[in-house]
């Protein structure tokens, strides 16, 4: 396999830090009874960490990484799809989606503007998680 990185090493340093900001996810998941989703924010936690610190193009670890994201985005939106909050989720997700393709714009001339740029994106999607799983808690114990 090639070792040609996906961004420079600076850049790759931002997102693996960034990266434990999932940890604060798998705690509110942890705190609002969603177990299932603690052990997939877990599981992604260990494969961003893993592939960050030392982001080779072709590399297996990258493959996993990308499968584990888009079943964790896939399996949150199944699991509010019979909510009335989800359209509004489904949106904000969307419009967030869109924040990945910027990153190909900048990727070779810029360190950090597509790090910053995932990192923005790794957050919102941090957020997102927390709020859903805050939402569930408050329609399965009937609090409002």
């Amino acid at each position: 396999m090639n070792d040609e990185l996906v961004i420079q090493k600076k850049g790759s340093n931002l997102i693996y830090y960034c990266s434990y900001f999932q940890l604060i996810v798998c705690f509110f998941s942890l705190y609002y009874k969603i177990y299932n989703c603690s052990a997939i924010t877990i599981i992604t936690f260990y494969t961003s960490t893993n592939y960050w610190k030392n982001p080779i193009r072709k590399s297996n670890r990258r493959i996993i990484d990308i499968l584990c994201v888009i079943f964790g985005i896939v399996y949150h939106g199944y699991i509010i799809k019979d909510y009335d909050f989800s359209k509004r989720y489904y949106k904000i997700i969307s419009i967030c989606s869109l924040l990945y393709p910027l990153g190909f714009l900048f990727n070779k001339q810029y360190i950090y503007i597509p790090a910053i740029n995932h990192c923005i994106l790794q957050l919102l999607a941090d957020i997102i998680a927390i709020n859903i799983y805050k939402r569930l808690y408050i329609e399965e114990n009937k609090l409002e």
